[in-house]
């Protein structure tokens, strides 16, 4: 009746990759969005005595949680992760040839009929990204899975990166920042991120089912 809070009350869920075969008959997809806050350079772009910087900015994410394999409801903490700058097109979790497992450290359905979830998770991805994610959702008990689950999300990521002109060679790829009440320019200081994000369940890619490379055909970023 519980399946999905015994399994995470115990101890940290965390995910792994999950190996299948060719006659695999069930998969499960999940749409990821994030739209987030963090800071963006302010270029030298047209003058080499000018300084790149960091100001406050925007960046929505796009992409997927999948598991190639079965479909029951341990199973969901074993999909993969996949995310995109939908801006850039850049990969900042994973690549277009493999996810990466997130940790699951709470994981709980609660609820007077047991149709509602708690989750806490977190994923280290490309380019110093790395969250933690934590909201409510809801469990779709019929088809005992996980129907979508949304909330807040905070972490850091690599400083931003600087669009210089060809000939300045003295200025640096990453905007700078300085750590509090110093005076030293720093370009190597992680920046943050922060914002809203949310899961839903994909039935149509969850019906196209895997191939023999461990991955769901469709994907669209």
């Amino acid at each position: 009746m519980k399946k999905l809070m015994m399994f995470a009350a115990a101890m940290t869920i965390v995910g792994g990759a999950y190996a299948s075969t060719c006659d695999d008959t069930c998969s499960l997809v999940y749409d990821f969005k994030a739209s987030l806050k963090t800071t963006v350079p302010k270029d030298a772009s047209t003058d080499c005595a000018s300084v790149c910087y960091r100001k406050c900015g925007s960046v929505s994410l796009k992409g997927y949680f999948y598991l190639c394999g079965t479909c029951t409801c341990e199973d969901f903490a074993q999909m993969l992760f996949v995310a995109v700058d939908k801006k850039t097109k850049d990969f900042v979790v994973g690549s277009d040839e493999e996810g990466i497992a997130p940790t699951w450290t709470i994981l709980n359905q609660i609820g007077k009929k047991d149709s509602n979830l708690e989750a806490l998770w977190g994923v280290e991805g490309n380019d110093g990204w790395t969250w933690q994610a934590a909201g409510c959702g809801t469990y779709d008990l019929k088809n005992d899975r996980v129907k979508s689950i949304s909330g807040s999300l905070v972490g850091q990521k690599d400083p931003p990166a600087c669009t210089t002109v060809s000939d300045c060679t003295d200025v640096s790829t990453s905007a700078r920042a300085y750590a509090l009440c110093s005076s030293d320019a720093d370009e190597t200081l992680p920046t943050v991120v922060y914002g809203s994000w949310s899961m839903k369940y994909n039935s149509s890619l969850s019906k196209v089912g895997c191939t023999c490379s461990d991955t769901i055909p469709g994907f669209k970023y």
